[in-house]
């Protein structure tokens, strides 16, 4: 039979690991606290961003939500599926609250999950993140997943995802706030469970097909590389409900999903 228990909150500096299954606060190494940097940023919108440091980089810890460059011009929106598949300009998408349980406006869903947006507004010259910030590159994404497993001796390529994902899941086995229904959260699953122990809390904002269908809130979170893979598709991140990777994969540049953006240091820019 199946049984959950809620932990106790951890220490300072402490991370919540995963153990033959069960979770349990563990002791950083000495020196390495990844949230005490944290800070926010804010985009052209007003929108405020919760920020977090891992590692020697800087990111984003929501999903972007703006709705125009930084030079004040606005993206497109509000495509049919036609025009959506056959735009090459910069554009995004709102995940239709109207498909979705729990979430009752347009206002809301954008606070909760962000916006999706096509690959072309990751690489507009106006710039799509806010100022000294950048949709980030495939080797930046490659640089954070290997500090987490190059540093944190339980997390490894298969579980990494866990890590990254927020902890806000139906039965989390967490308990608190960790367990719950309210969006934003991912759907419940019996073994893997988002842990979030660097602060990165990575939400299932679905995605817009590059037909213009919807699918995957709260089952998939995927997030764009400013990095070409060719005339037609772009790098990715993604991860799932029902593992625990962080995939990386090549996708058509019409697809429209969330964006993190990393702050612009001497060593990136």
């Amino acid at each position: 039979d199946q049984s959950w228990h809620t932990l106790a909150t951890g220490q300072e500096g402490q991370v919540l690991m995963v153990v033959d299954g069960m979770p349990q606060w563990a002791d950083l190494p000495e020196g390495e606290d990844p949230g005490d940097d944290d800070e926010s940023v804010t985009d052209i919108d007003g929108n405020v961003y919760t920020t977090v440091q891992i590692g020697n980089q800087l990111w984003m810890a929501e999903n972007l939500r703006t709705t125009r460059y930084q030079n004040g011009d606005q993206l497109q929106t509000g495509l049919n599926d036609s025009q959506w598949n056959n735009t090459t300009q910069g554009a995004y998408s709102l995940y239709p609250h109207s498909l979705v349980d729990g979430i009752a406006s347009d206002e809301a869903m954008m606070q909760a999950y962000g916006l999706l947006y096509n690959w072309y507004a990751t690489v507009d010259p106006r710039e799509l993140c806010p100022e000294g910030w950048h949709v980030p590159a495939d080797e930046e994404w490659i640089a954070l997943i290997s500090y987490m497993t190059d540093n944190y001796p339980h997390i490894n390529p298969t579980n990494v995802g866990n890590s990254v994902k927020s902890c806000r899941q139906i039965d989390s086995p967490l308990g608190g706030e960790c367990a719950t229904d309210v969006h934003p959260r991912w759907n419940s699953h019996a073994t893997q469970y988002g842990t979030d122990e660097f602060g990165m809390a990575a939400l299932p904002a679905g995605y817009r097909n590059p037909t213009g269908s919807f699918a995957g809130i709260s089952n998939h979170g995927g997030f764009w590389t400013s990095t070409e893979y060719s005339a037609a598709a772009a790098w990715r991140r993604y991860t799932g409900f029902g593992h625990a990777f962080v995939y990386r994969d090549s996708q058509l540049k019409r697809l429209g999903t969330s964006v993190r953006c990393i702050k612009t240091t001497e060593n990136n820019d």
